[in-house]
């Protein structure tokens, strides 16, 4: 029996992949998850253990799942290997603003479960609007030696015999199973399984409220892979309302009959979402001279009284006009 290890979230890219090799007789799947509780802002890590304690059961009971899917690996920093040259490789790559942040540690699981099943998917509509026909993780490793061929499915075989060898470290040990498909093109495959019922229990979203905020890094992801449909109402408001407040914020933009057209109103807005719909401090008084505590303190709580009452108006005029703002 073939087995396979995968990096699984319990998101969208990797429960795909995942539905894949299900589909597949006379292999062994072993899911492994990196928890990254206490190491980046993401607030996510409880939700995607309810997703994949959710979608697992789920999965198995499929008719068309022939695989063996054993329980998930769940791992944290403490579990992983030391090594003192891939931080120090990782350090020096960082810098460059072409790695992702968790590779620091995610580099390390597949020292633990080799030929690791990395689900990066290809380029965004967004990026592929912009004329790129390769997604950017993808970019920048040929740019340093890795080439890429691709299967007819979008499994993406990897040659490194010419890779920078610190990169190689870094990014050698992973497979890249959906590399060559986008996520619009998962779309037609998932219906043609009729397994969209399952995916509606994938979080693919960076925090950890009752729904996915629509805002966030990884929802605009989606958003951008034009995957509209499978967004709640109040993500699709929570989206259109932070791209209106953007368009206040670029320069020359019209003089929109507004209260707040303020610089980083759109970050505001964004942590006003992350925090359960509730304005929170941007500066922290304590660290002001004392005599200017209680008056930078009336300062801003004012202040936030009146982006609450603001974001609330706006949230409150989308619901009521469904899907119209400003």
């Amino acid at each position: 029996m073939k087995h396979v290890n995968i990096l699984w979230t319990g998101g969208w890219d990797s429960t795909f992949r995942l539905c894949q090799l299900s589909r597949m007789d006379g292999i062994e799947v072993q899911p492994v998850y990196f928890c990254v509780q206490g190491y980046s802002d993401r607030t996510n890590w409880k939700k995607e253990i309810e997703a994949q304690n959710t979608l697992l059961p789920l999965l198995r009971q499929k008719e068309e799942t022939k695989a063996h899917i054993l329980d998930p690996v769940r791992l944290t920093a403490k579990d992983l290997p030391q090594n003192p040259v891939f931080d120090d490789v990782f350090k020096k790559w960082e810098t460059t603003g072409k790695l992702p942040g968790q590779l620091r540690f995610l580099g390390k699981l597949p020292m633990l479960f080799p030929k690791l099943e990395y689900c990066i998917e290809g380029p965004t509509l967004k990026r592929r609007q912009q004329g790129f026909k390769l997604g950017k993780t993808q970019v920048f490793l040929e740019e340093h030696g890795f080439r890429f061929h691709f299967r007819p499915d979008g499994y993406a075989d990897m040659d490194t015999s010419h890779a920078d060898p610190e990169l190689k470290l870094l990014w050698g040990g992973f497979i890249f199973p959906i590399l060559g498909i986008t996520e619009m093109a998962m779309v037609p495959i998932i219906r043609s399984w009729g397994y969209e019922d399952l995916f509606k229990h994938t979080w693919t979203c960076d925090h950890n409220g009752e729904e996915p905020c629509g805002v966030c890094h990884n929802c605009e992801t989606k958003w951008a892979s034009g995957l509209k449909n499978f967004f709640p109402p109040s993500a699709i408001r929570n989206h259109e309302i932070k791209a209106y407040l953007e368009k206040l914020e670029k320069p020359g933009s019209l003089p929109f009959a507004v209260d707040f057209a303020e610089p980083g109103i759109t970050r505001r807005f964004m942590d006003y979402v992350h925090h359960g719909y509730r304005v929170v401090d941007v500066a922290n008084v304590l660290t002001l001279p004392y005599a200017l505590q209680p008056i930078i303190a009336k300062v801003q709580a004012n202040h936030n009284a009146e982006l609450q009452r603001y974001f609330d108006r706006l949230v409150a005029e989308w619901d009521a006009k469904k899907g119209q703002v400003g």
